[in-house]
């Protein structure tokens, strides 16, 4: 069985659409990484390189298994995975009495030939390979914005405004607005519920009373032997 290849006409990319899908994912991929790192353009071909490791290792929409599976019959691990970019401290090999014992480097991506990282060093400007790093990606997504600002479409609706262009040469003196009159609102009163409460029956009995005691004019007792007198000791 044979194949013949047919070579693409140039200027016509709809004749090869998912090579050029592909492409297109892989661009917005490394321009999305590009925005959030704190690197020069000049290290995209360590983003493009890192994009494409990610994509071989995670499934697609038209097949479910991923191409490192597919290729090597297992599937791989993602917790060696970080964020393109972010800053690491590097463990620095037999430093001096006084110098540090790390450095701060970025991360650019994953090496070909061994299990270590790439990272970039500004204070030499390389890119070396290690397994001796500490990442900072909380820092990195907390305190970082990325470099390229969101774009968003104009609203068509006439009744939006958009108040941050507003500036204090805009605002109103408040004692020319307090004679104005103001449209009058109706007040909403609160809901009240339409039930009957009643209360509960070992409440009824307890109400408060008064008892008119008559005066015979006879006085009480005060001491034990006007007790022992009284005509009503033995009752």
């Amino acid at each position: 069985m044979e194949s013949n290849p047919n070579s693409q006409h140039p200027g016509t990319p709809q004749q090869n659409g998912v090579s050029e899908r592909r492409n297109r994912t892989l661009l917005d991929m490394v321009r999305s990484m590009m925005s959030y790192a704190q690197l020069p353009t000049s290290f995209w071909r360590y983003a493009i390189e890192t994009a494409v490791h990610i994509l071989n290792n995670v499934p697609s929409k038209s097949v479910f298994e991923t191409p490192f599976e597919l290729w090597r019959g297992h599937k791989p691990s993602l917790s060696y995975f970080r964020i393109w970019g972010c800053p690491t401290h590097m463990l620095v090999t037999n430093p001096k009495k006084l110098e540090p014992r790390s450095r701060l480097c970025q991360f650019v991506g994953y090496s070909k030939e061994t299990r270590g990282g790439l990272f970039f060093d500004p204070q030499e400007n390389r890119v070396f390979v290690s397994t001796n790093a500490t990442f900072l990606e909380e820092d990195h997504m907390r305190d970082h914005k990325p470099r390229s600002k969101l774009v968003l479409n104009e609203a068509t609706d006439e009744s939006t405004r958009v108040v941050d262009e507003l500036g204090p040469s805009s605002r109103v003196d408040e004692t020319t607005t307090s004679g104005q009159s103001h449209p009058s609102q109706s007040l909403r009163m609160p809901r009240r519920s339409g039930r009957i409460v009643s209360q509960l029956n070992h409440y009824l009995g307890l109400t408060e009373t008064q008892v008119v005691i008559p005066d015979d004019g006879v006085e009480d007792p005060l001491s034990y032997k006007q007790t022992m007198n009284d005509v009503d000791k033995d009752q």
